[in-house]
């Protein structure tokens, strides 16, 4: 039994070792994406159901059209990550002291729209 207790202690400190550089990295790449934050594509999002975006500079059109395939378009945010089935989205004018995240599935609900950074969707756009 006394074998078992270094091969415990080599096992927690290698956890250990790769929580720490998993931390570093993962911090390295936020930095990475804080500096780049304004290269990212603007988008806008259009869904069959409000989805009730309440963060700064975040728009929330409604298209009166009773025939349209989407009756809400959201405005002001910024493609940061798509990963799987998900999009990560932030406001375009998210800072780190009061910002909202959104987090988006993929799905027939919604639409999005890629836009070259800083674009301005066209105006009357319902999808």
């Amino acid at each position: 039994m006394h074998a078992a207790g270094p091969a415990r202690a080599v096992g927690v400190g290698l956890f250990w070792a790769v929580a720490d550089y998993s931390a570093v990295v993962g911090t390295g790449r936020a930095i990475e994406q804080v500096a780049t934050f304004s290269e990212q594509p603007s988008v806008s999002v259009y869904s069959d159901k409000s989805l009730g975006l309440a963060a700064p500079g975040v728009v929330e059109l409604t298209c009166p059209a009773p025939d349209a395939a989407y009756h809400f378009r959201y405005d002001g945010l910024e493609l940061i990550l798509q990963s799987g089935n998900q999009y990560l989205l932030l406001p375009a004018s998210w800072n780190r002291t009061h910002g909202v995240a959104v987090l988006l599935p993929r799905s027939d609900a919604n639409r999005i729209d890629f836009f070259p950074p800083e674009a301005i969707p066209p105006a009357h756009s319902c999808g």
